[in-house]
């Protein structure tokens, strides 16, 4: 479903599918690990995501929680039309960074 790249602090996380409730779990898991694990900077690529259901933003809403403690925001890159229209009815394009 995912796969993720480091470069220093930031990770890089490539979705591969949906963000919905069956895997947003297993997501939310994966990312708290690479906070834990040190990450200050984190990227979500959503290229390859053309569904976010209530789960799904459940989950970007929890990296964001643990991003923003740390003084950091996080990144969404990739958004397909869909999700960047999302984001945006829902007022998270205000708190997440928004790119490519």
């Amino acid at each position: 479903m995912f796969e993720h790249s480091k470069e220093g602090d930031k990770v890089t996380v490539r979705l591969g599918g949906n963000i919905v409730a069956a895997n947003a779990g297993e997501l939310k898991a994966e990312l708290a690990r690479l906070l834990q694990e040190g990450a200050l900077r984190l990227r979500l690529d959503l290229a390859g995501v053309q569904l976010v259901d209530s789960m799904g933003l459940g989950v970007l809403i929890a990296a964001h929680n643990s991003l923003q403690k740390k003084g950091q925001r996080l990144e969404v890159a990739n958004a397909c039309p869909d999700v960047r229209k999302l984001l945006a009815a829902m007022r998270l394009d205000q708190h997440f960074e928004i790119t490519g």
